[in-house]
């Protein structure tokens, strides 16, 4: 049969049916059958035909075949469930159930609950035979169930249906459970299966409830642990908690049963049944009992959320709040837990899970609402809005009531955030009213009453009297004895208005420990314990406030806990604690302040400069941040900068006494720096500025001790100074009585300014409590005095003074090492001479600091004065090991080596030298070179190389020297030193400047004349000869010719002063007085030969001649012969002579030197033959390779002749020359001058370059010659 027969046959059989005529039907379902033994449709009509026809096998059999044909089809399974209406068989039932589960899981759910009504109402009528077990009877309540939970999703139109399917197995699970129970496991299903059908739905829940009550009471249900576990969680989930009392006193009223629920539950043990005691105490606010049950049972019930929800709101009456967030916040994930899972973690839900998540979500807001971070604050607001409006969105009106329930809970507090918000707005008079309405309105609300005293303790007009305040916060701690805050607001009243400090810290007390979160009621303790000078109570307060706290709060906590802490000395917990403040708030100046102040106190300047410089930035007009910054560089030791950041200060404050007194320290600093370095005029310049300010600050502050005793320091800086060398100019404000403000001042000399420093000393003293250091400083100031006043008998007097005032400082701090070394000076000067008590000082100077290199060296020196030499020496060699870079113990090793001749004494001293600026030191070593100077005639000596060339011995001596005679003008023997230094430097205008001043100073102190004319006359002496040198032969004339005693040599100087200023005559004359002084034949023959040239000058050639002859084999002579032959151009007779030389010296290589400068000399004077001059210089050259002054001569002769004009001979030997050249006599720079003009002279194209840069050296080395720039402009224009 085709596919089309068989459609046909397959619509016969429909109509057949619908004519009833069953047997034809029949017949076209048989002949599809035969074709298609499968055939849905065939065997479905077949099914329908048989039941038509009383065959229930044959249709049974049909539809099942159906079924195994296609399994996904519903037409089968209703044609069974037709077939099974009839009979009343319990296992027909069961299959008759199991037909309508497998309809609605396919999808056929109004099928389904057609079939789940008809169940019902068989179940509800029809009596079923005994075959129907326990067993049975409750799958088929369980498939009734799960049939239920797959029509969550139906429409309205079947609700009807719905809660018919509920009552009934409400129904059928009561029925059944009255049986006998083969297990408690299956009873306890059957009801948990029940109570979780009808928990959404609030009227069959109370029909469930009833009819429950009435089991339990009346025994009919065995009371397991289950059930006794499901009674207590009905209690603590639900409001229905009364209808369930009154059921069961309904109920025994009835019956007449002395059964209760409380006695049902009473001996029942479990983590629920103390969460019900837990609830109970709840409600008889008993919440410390409360809590540790609630905390107790739900350690084993972690999973049950309606106990945490009560747990949060004990919290939450407790204050608790940071507690009942972390709870609330637990609660909301496992309630999301479930919805994830569809599943409850706990036995029974009989609220809906949303109502129980919405008012954990209020318990979470409200405890936020509470919290010190203004970001969680508003969070919290923002809940509480969306709540508001949530229900308008909601769509089931039960929902709606439920919330609208929990949010009459919180209703208050949207208006006290309204009253707040008007609060903010400054309206607080109406804030007051609408409060005092809120009160009036509500007496038992203890939020309102707590607002409202609060609001009234900040307005003005109950600052006054704040009794009504006082009043206002105690009737908020008897409504609410955990509130902290109203004990908080008591405890001020008791601090502010009735003065009682032990009350009030009982009333903090009770704040922190009802809150340990309550920042203010801990600050007010801790000030309490503070202003009794319990800083220990203090801190302990803090560490409890901060320990509490989240990370970045609590910052006033944390900056008073650093302050304590910074006060104790406890410098890494301050730093710790002021960084934890600005975690709370990084742009608070404040907070920037004491982190660089603890900075500070560690030492670690670099970090506090960073903070100050940060609290500047938040805070422009931050006087003491800036100050800071300035106090720091000065601290470092950048005065100069430390200045100009004062400057800023005064600015911003002109009148600012702290950044006056920093200025005046910083400028003294700087004339302690510039006096170290012998820069004394500087020195001068700073002090008076230091002077300046202080004078300002006393102005406005005469009461600082400190300021007078830096005046006193300022005043006494100076003693280095010599008394003539200087003046300051002191502010007429510290000379008066009265301290007033002016700009005149007064020019003072240095024992003046002695004697006023020790003025503001001495008041210093009067207004300071610690005297000590300032009893030091007046002590060494009366000894500068005594050094400084010139009169041995006032000297004695005031180092005498000066010994009882530094007894009195010792006496003050004993153990100070400084003042017991001080006394030890003062006792070993030559105006106290106690030596025995000075080396007690210095010993237990020694004792009282064990590195105290100053008081070993001061011992050192005592014992050396005294000719105890090896004791000195072990004393300057323990001061040398315990600093290096101290020079007096070096001074000390050079004096000692001095005195016993060794060579290691100008070593010393110059070692002393470089490390500072010492008198003794600069006088010493300079002696040492004046010594090596005078002493060695032989130039190239290795000590003398070394000391004078390597090391640059003159250089240094003059720089230390030049700053001893600035410190002592008034010592001729070092001025004459200076001078003499100079004069070998070749600086020799300088020198005659000096000279000129040691023979004055000598001139102004002669007074035994057989002693000191000597004196004068050396004096007179070395100035004549500078004289000479510069060219002032005048000058010398009348400089030699004063001198009252002349030695020889002055006279041959005066001779050649006469010569070199023309008057021969008169110089011959006092040639002719010399030759009578001496004795020895070298020396008169020196004379005859100078007597020789001046006949030479005098046209007097015969007898210069025959004088000449007279001299035999004197080698001077025969050059002088020589020369006179070639000025007579008798050029045979001039060889002949040198020929004569060259046999006499040519043994003698010392000699040779003289030889060789003379023909370098008569070189130039063969003008006639200056080929034959160029090839003899050339020849020599070749023999003396390694002389510079035939080089620098060549160079000259070259340049001089046409011939050579263009050759580069000049520029070799030139250059040759200044290579070469090492001359170690006086005429060092004269020399260097004519070599180097030789090279600058090199004009031709190949070498412009290099003269230009050789002129430029030139005038480097000598900018004050006019030939230096003459030839650099000469160069320049080439």
């Amino acid at each position: 049969m085709s596919t089309k027969a068989i459609k046909s046959s397959l619509k016969a059989a429909k109509s057949a049916i619908q004519q009833k005529e069953f047997d034809e039907a029949l017949l076209h379902c048989k002949a599809v059958l035969r074709e298609d033994s499968g055939n849905y449709n065939g065997l479905v009509f077949a099914g329908l035909v048989y039941a038509e026809l009383g065959q229930f096998e044959n249709s049974s059999t049909a539809y099942q075949d159906a079924v195994k044909s296609s399994p996904n089809q519903s037409l089968a399974y209703q044609g069974l469930i037709n077939l099974y209406t009839k009979p009343n068989e319990a296992k027909t039932l069961e299959l008759y159930v199991g037909l309508a589960n497998t309809l609605c899981s396919l999808g056929r759910a109004e099928d389904s609950f057609k079939t789940l009504q008809k169940v019902c109402n068989k179940l509800n009528t029809d009596k079923f035979d005994d075959s129907l077990t326990w067993y049975e009877a409750s799958n088929i309540t369980n498939v009734l169930l799960t049939i239920f939970k797959g029509v969550d999703h139906i429409s309205t139109t079947l609700i009807y249906c719905k809660s018919i399917a509920m009552f009934q197995i409400i129904n059928c699970t009561i029925y059944y459970c009255k049986l006998p129970a083969k297990t408690d496991e299956e009873l306890d299903s059957s009801l948990l299966a029940m109570m979780k059908c009808c928990q959404k739905d609030s009227t069959t829940y109370d029909k469930c409830l009833k009819l429950l009550a009435q089991c339990l009471l009346s025994g009919d249900i065995t009371l397991t642990s289950f059930l006794k576990d499901l009674l207590i969680q009905i209690k603590l989930q639900t409001d229905p908690l009364k209808k369930l009392k009154v059921y069961f006193t309904e109920i025994i009223n009835t019956k007449d049963d002395t059964k209760s629920y409380s006695s049902i539950v009473s001996e029942h043990l479990s983590p629920y049944k103390e969460v019900a005691d837990g609830y109970d105490l709840y409600n008889d606010m008993k919440y410390e009992e409360s809590k540790g049950k609630l905390e107790s049972a739900l350690q084993s019930a972690d999973d049950f959320i309606p106990g945490w929800k009560l747990l949060c709101r004990v919290h939450l009456v407790m204050h608790q709040y940071n507690a009942a967030e972390n709870i609330a916040k637990s609660a909301i994930q496992k309630c999301k837990h479930v919805q994830s899972n569809h599943a409850s973690t706990w036995v029974v839900q009989v609220p809906m899970l949303s109502e129980i998540k919405l008012e954990l979500t209020l318990l979470l807001a409200t405890s936020m609402s509470y919290s010190r971070d203004q970001t969680v604050v508003k969070q919290a607001v923002g809940t509480f809005e969306k709540v508001r409006n949530i229900t308008t969105t909601v769509r089931l009106e039960n929902e709606v009531k439920n919330m609208l329930k929990i949010l009459y809970y919180y209703v208050n507090t949207f208006h006290y955030v309204d009253r707040l918000l008007l609060k903010k707005d400054g309206d607080l008079q109406t804030s007051l009213l609408m409060l005092k309405k809120i009160t009036e309105d509500h007496p038992s609300c203890i939020s309102a009453h707590l607002i409202y005293g609060k609001l009234m303790w900040e307005i003005e007009e109950y600052k006054v009297d704040k009794t009504k305040c006082f009043t206002t916060f105690l009737k908020a701690a008897k409504l609410d004895p955990y509130e902290s805050e109203a004990f908080y607001y008591i405890g001020l009243f008791y601090q502010d208005v009735i003065k009682d400090s032990t009350r009030a810290m009982k009333c903090f007390n009770k704040s922190i420990a009802l809150d340990t979160f309550n920042e203010k009621a801990g600050l007010a303790l801790a000030d309490l314990y503070i202003k009794e000078e319990n800083m220990a109570a203090a801190v302990e307060v803090y560490n409890s406030l901060s320990s509490s706290s989240t990370p970045g709060t609590c910052k006033l906590t944390w900056l008073r806990l650093g302050l304590c802490k910074l006060k104790l000395k406890e410098t890494e917990s301050a730093i710790k604690s002021f960084q934890a403040a600005l975690r709370a708030d990084a742009n608070d100046h404040i907070c920037w302040e004491c982190l660089g102040e603890a900075y500070m106190q560690r030492g670690s300047h670099g970090a506090a400069l960073k903070s100050f410089q940060k609290a500047s930035e938040l805070q422009p007009g931050s006087v003491f941040s800036v100050h800071q910054m300035a106090a720091i560089k000065q601290l470092l030791g950048q005065f100069t900068e430390a200045i100009e950041v004062y400057h800023q200060v005064l600015e911003m404050k002109p009148d600012y006494v702290p950044a006056l007194k920093g200025l005046g320290e910083s400028h003294l600093s700087i004339a302690h720096s510039m006096l170290s370095e012998g820069r004394d005029l500087t020195c001068v310049d700073h002090v008076n500025e230091a002077l300046k300010f202080f004078a300002k600050a006393l102005c406005l502050r005469p009461d600082i001790a400190c300021l007078w005793s830096s005046v006193g320091d300022c005043l006494t800086c100076i003693h280095p100074l010599h008394n003539t060398s200087f003046t300051l100019s002191i502010p007429t404000t510290l000379l008066g009585k009265q301290l007033k403000d002016c700009d005149e001042t007064k020019i003072m000399g240095k024992l003046e300014v002695l004697q006023l420093g020790e003025k503001f000393y001495l008041h210093g003293i009067r207004l300071s409590k610690s005297t000590a250091t300032m009893l030091y400083n007046l002590g060494m100031n009366y000894f500068h005095q005594a050094k400084s006043c010139g009169d041995d008998n006032k000297a004695k007097l005031l180092a005498s003074k000066s010994v009882e005032v530094l007894k009195i400082s010792i006496s003050h701090g004993s153990k100070n090492p400084i003042s017991w070394n001080a006394l030890g000076v003062v006792c070993a000067s030559t105006y106290v001479q106690n030596l025995q008590l000075a080396q007690h000082c210095f010993i237990t100077s020694i004792n009282l600091e064990s590195n105290n290199c100053r008081a070993w060296s001061n011992l050192g020196m005592l014992y050396l004065q005294h000719n105890h030499v090896e004791m000195a020496h072990k004393a300057f060699k323990v001061a040398q090991s315990l600093d290096p870079s101290f020079c007096n113990s070096w001074i000390g090793q050079a004096a000692i080596a001095g005195m016993i001749g060794s060579n290691e004494a100008m070593d010393l001293f110059r070692h002393s030298t470089e490390l500072g600026l010492h008198m003794q030191a600069a006088c010493g070593y300079s002696s040492r070179v004046c010594n090596l100077l005078y002493e060695c005639k032989d130039r190239s000596d290795k000590n003398y190389v070394e000391n004078i060339h390597k090391l640059n011995g003159i250089s240094a001596a003059v720089v230390q020297l030049s700053k001893y005679c600035q410190r002592n003008p008034a010592c001729p023997h070092s001025i004459t030193m200076l001078a003499y230094l100079l004069e070998e430097s070749g600086l020799f205008p300088l020198s005659e400047k000096y000279y000129y001043q040691a023979l004055t100073l000598l001139q102004s102190e002669l007074t035994d004349v057989k002693t000191d004319d000597k004196k004068v006359d050396r004096a007179k002496s070395n100035y004549a000869r500078i004289l000479y040198t510069n060219g002032k032969y005048s000058e010398a004339i009348s400089a030699y010719k004063s001198i009252s005693q002349p030695l020889h040599h002055d006279l041959c100087m005066l001779a050649l002063s006469l010569y070199m200023a023309g008057k021969l005559n008169d110089s011959n004359n006092i040639l002719d007085q010399a030759n009578q002084m001496v004795e020895d034949t070298k020396q008169k023959d020196l004379i005859k030969l100078a007597k020789a040239i001046i006949f030479s000058e005098l046209k007097k050639n015969k007898e210069s001649k025959k004088a000449l002859k007279e001299l035999g084999n004197c080698p001077e002579a025969l050059e002088v012969l020589c020369c006179l032959e070639i000025s007579e151009k008798k050029h045979a007779d001039a060889t002949s002579v040198l020929n004569e030389l060259y046999a006499l010296l040519s043994h003698d290589p010392v000699a040779m030197e003289t030889y060789k400068h003379f023909l370098l000399s008569i070189s130039v004077k063969i003008k006639p033959y200056p080929k034959h001059a160029v090839t003899t210089l050339q020849r020599f050259i070749h023999r003396f390779p390694n002389q510079w002054q035939l080089w620098e001569l060549l160079s000259r002769l070259v340049l001089t002749e046409p011939t050579y004009m263009h050759s580069n001979i000049a520029y070799i030997a030139a250059n040759r020359a200044c290579n070469l050249y090492t001359s170690d006599d006086g005429s060092q720079a004269r020399n260097h001058h004519r070599h180097d003009k030789s090279l600058r002279q090199l004009v031709d194209d190949d070498f412009k370059v290099d003269a230009l840069k050789a002129a430029q050296r030139l005038v480097h080395s000598h900018p004050n010659t006019v030939e230096s720039w003459s030839i650099l402009g000469s160069v320049c224009h080439a």
